[in-house]
Formats: structure tokens, sequence, C-alpha cells
């Protein structure tokens, strides 16, 4: 999980093009495929949460260890 939305597809880039997925799309296309789910908090179990291990920045996400109702949660769109 991220905190800021533009990490969020910052993330999802980077894994687009490490795992070879952008070379079917064109930018536009895969910037039109990226959505960020907004996650209330109050859905979260504080002991559930953890450091992810894949990222240096402590501050910027996080590890969630349950699993998350995403019902009528607002979804953002990577595209204008």
């Amino acid at each position: 999980m991220a905190v800021d939305p533009a990490v969020a597809v910052m993330m999802l880039i980077e894994a687009y093009m490490e795992n070879g997925q952008a070379m079917e799309l064109t930018p536009p296309e895969a910037l039109e495929a990226i959505c960020v789910i907004v996650i209330d908090d109050s859905r979260l179990k504080a002991n559930l949460i953890d450091v992810d291990p894949n990222i240096e920045r402590r501050d910027v996400t996080a590890l969630y260890r349950g699993v998350v109702d995403v019902g009528s949660m607002p979804v953002l769109s990577a595209t204008p």
C-alpha cells in the first residue's frame, strides 16, 4: 500500500516495466489501464500493518498482511 496515489502509480509503472507487460501496451494505453483504489484507514487493522521489505523509504509504503474490503471505495485513474 502507498500513502500517496502518485507513489502507487509510480510503483505500478515500475512493475509494468520490470515484468515486460508494458511492451504490449502503448504508453497512453498503459496509463489508462492503471487505477488506484483509495482505502479507508478505518477498514485496516493496525496489528496487520507491517514494513514493506521491498521499499527503502519507510514513510511512503506499508505492507498489509490482511484482506481489505474495497467495496464502495473510490477508484482513481492515472489519466485526467
